[in-house]
């Protein structure tokens, strides 16, 4: 009798939580405007830095090492070429460094928000579908054209949508 029951609790406790619902993945707000301030400055000969401070986050009390989301950038020239990118790291960035042609002072970057693989709201991934739902927290907003002889050094605040 006594083994009958225990074998009845081991059966009972495997099946328990596969009847347990599937826990939803917690909502993330993208804002549909995102004011970011942004400076281009010389590295090393005929390199550049593009660095941006953002507030994504900041609304829900998050900081740019445990935001659940983050910025990722892409530097392009005028035909659309990738001249330099940043698309995430285990220790979330500010900037990226890219490569210009000679003599060429326009380019584009785009900004899309991302879902930050390694952030603390992603770690429970066994409880909801994490890499569809990360996959799904994105926006991609409109590339700022930029002429680096205009604006080298200094610091821009653009409001991106």
């Amino acid at each position: 009798m006594h083994a009958r029951f225990m074998l009845w609790m081991i059966s009972v406790s495997l099946w328990l939580p596969a009847c347990a619902p599937v826990k939803e993945a917690p909502a993330l707000s993208i804002p549909d405007r995102l004011p970011l301030t942004y400076q281009v400055y010389p590295e090393t000969k005929g390199s550049f830095a593009f660095s941006w401070k953002d507030t994504l986050g900041e609304g829900s009390g998050y900081h740019l090492h445990d935001r659940p989301m983050e910025l990722w950038c892409l530097v392009m020239d005028r035909q659309g070429d990738t001249l330099g990118l940043y698309k995430g790291l285990s220790t979330p960035m500010r900037f990226t460094y890219f490569y210009p042609r000679p003599g060429d002072s326009l380019i584009q970057v785009q900004f899309e928000v991302m879902g930050n693989y390694w952030s603390e709201f992603w770690q429970d991934s066994t409880q909801f579908p994490i890499w569809k739902h990360i996959a799904d927290t994105r926006k991609k907003y409109k590339p700022l054209q930029i002429d680096m002889r205009e604006v080298l050094y200094q610091e821009v605040e653009v409001v991106l949508e």
